[in-house]
């Protein structure tokens, strides 16, 4: 019988009390209070070319995905590792032979026909516990995960996190593929990290980042056992060649106790350099302007000087760990768009993409959930400053809308000219749906020329939504996230494979909740 299990990130209870969508403490920890038989497994939709499915009949969507293939879904997840998740915390990579997802509780390979965009699943997926299954101590429970890919030793690496509260352990999990084509479980080699260190705290939300030398960056926000206030952030480097269980995690050292809450390690398979960057809507104290926080990293986890980068504006209504609370259309239960925290940040050539959600504080999204990307200029020295930034705005690309736009995540390409293009993954809601867009909770993508900021492309959609969503397992909180995914072909620069979560028609009934969501994953170009 699938349990009901809730991916409750402690740090969203603990330091956004105010948010409308999410007010309130409830445990971190949701376990299996009540079970329920699985009445049938619905298989996950497949809709045709220009989105027609989604938001009803008549609706005329963007340019859809090319080779869009169904993932993981809400009823598939809990056949497969007997738990029924919320949110589904969408995480991928693309290989040379293979392309990898992930849920909580699901990982799904999907084949890539040599020469051709063309792939092929190789099986409906295989538990996410049974990738760690083999480490030394695993706890069993594993949740949060994020995929990489090494296009050097064409391997994956996945991530993820684990803790028991009533023992105060946690565990930091990392798997990395013996090739390029991880079919199952026992294609991963694994180790279970003491994340707790005799510190009382456990590891939450982790990130990954990887250089060109192979070195794995992990972080992590760690909360006590007690309590549950947030007590830092740490960061553990792995050498991908050579797992060890024995790696020690260090805290982020910062001139603020948040400067680097969920702090992103960047993704720099082609280059030397390793930077943490962080944004949670602080604002400088003098200029009033909002801020980003970066620090350069070392092989052996060693830091150098923090540099608070000044983004020349307050462009945020929101304050530090504010909460974000989405509208969808026909119910007035929101979706959780969590906070402003930044994930999954990208070093191409010298310039560091990230981005974040923000209520603006200016334009025609102001005061709405909209994406917000950043690009930094990084010089040899390792000094970082601001070259450009700019909103995913819902309202101009489709006029009047009330298209929110969050959970963002970025790839980067850069063309025969050595121009960079910026890749943007992310959800949308609406208070209601309309005739050229789906105002239910929905996948697209946008390509963005980061020197003008220009939309090169427009927005593609990736799935649209097909209902609106309330799934909170009996708590108030009505989760979507946590995040989204998207990285660059490693075969065809200026390609970029998205997968993310979309609403799926209502069912499974669970305590009076009908909602479910299901997962996508499309080409763009």
């Amino acid at each position: 019988m699938p349990v009901i299990t809730s991916d409750i990130d402690p740090d969203h209870n603990a330091l956004v009390e105010n948010d409308s969508g999410a007010g309130g403490d409830f445990p971190w920890e949701q376990a299996a209070t009540e079970t329920h038989v699985l009445d049938h497994v619905l298989k996950p939709p497949t809709h045709g070319g220009g989105g027609g499915g989604g938001g009803g009949g008549g609706t005329t969507f963007p340019t859809q995905a090319s080779d869009t293939q169904p993932g993981p879904t809400f009823d598939t997840n809990a056949t497969i590792n007997k738990n029924y998740f919320i949110p589904p915390d969408s995480t991928s990579a693309a290989g040379k032979e293979a392309i990898l997802v992930g849920v909580n509780g699901v990982i799904e390979e999907f084949d890539r026909t040599a020469g051709v965009d063309t792939l092929t699943p190789h099986a409906l997926g295989f538990a996410l516990d049974d990738v760690f299954k083999s480490a030394t101590g695993f706890l069993g429970s594993a949740f949060d995960p994020h995929i990489m890919y090494d296009p050097t030793s064409d391997r994956f690496i996945v991530v993820a996190v684990d803790q028991n509260a009533t023992n105060k352990t946690s565990q930091l999990l990392v798997a990395v593929s013996n090739n390029g084509t991880p079919h199952g479980a026992a294609d991963f080699h694994a180790v279970a990290i003491d994340a707790n260190a005799g510190g009382g705290s456990w590891a939450d939300f982790p990130q990954v980042g990887l250089d060109s030398s192979g070195h794995i960056y992990i972080t992590a926000n760690m909360f006590a056992f007690s309590g549950g206030s947030y007590t830092g952030t740490h960061l553990w480097v792995e050498d991908e060649s050579n797992l060890s269980a024995s790696v020690a995690g260090a805290t982020v050292p910062s001139t603020g106790t948040d400067d680097f809450f969920s702090a992103a390690p960047t993704y720099d398979p082609h280059g030397t350099g390793e930077f943490l960057v962080s944004y949670n809507s602080a604002t400088d104290p003098v200029t009033g302007d909002n801020v980003l926080h970066v620090v350069q990293v070392n092989p052996n986890g060693s830091l150098g000087t923090e540099q608070t980068v000044d983004l020349k504006a307050k462009i945020d209504q929101l304050t530090t760990f504010g909460g974000i609370s989405v509208p969808q259309p026909g119910t007035s239960h929101t979706l959780d768009g969590d906070d402003s925290r930044t994930s999954l940040a990208v070093m191409q050539g010298g310039h560091l993409y990230v981005a974040a959600t923000i209520l603006p504080t200016t334009g025609l999204d102001a005061g709405h959930a909209t994406a917000h990307w950043f690009e930094l200029g990084v010089d040899a020295s390792g000094n970082v400053t601001l070259l450009n930034q700019g909103d995913v705005s819902g309202n101009t690309a489709f006029s009047g809308s009330g298209l929110r736009t969050f959970y963002p995540s970025v790839a980067v390409s850069t063309d025969a000219t050595g121009n960079d293009e910026l890749a943007i993954s992310f959800s949308t809601s609406a208070p209601q749906t309309g005739t050229i867009y789906d105002g239910f909770p929905s996948a697209y993508e946008e390509t963005i020329d980061p020197a003008t900021g220009a939309s090169t492309l427009g927005w593609q959609l990736l799935e649209g939504g097909l209902a609106n969503y309330t799934r909170t397992f009996g708590t108030h909180d009505n989760r979507w996230g946590d995040y989204s995914s998207i990285s660059t072909d490693p075969l065809h620069p200026g390609q970029y494979w998205a997968f993310n979560q979309f609403a799926e028609t209502q069912g499974t009934s669970l305590m009076g909740e009908t909602g479910r969501w299901a997962t996508e994953l499309g080409l763009f170009s």
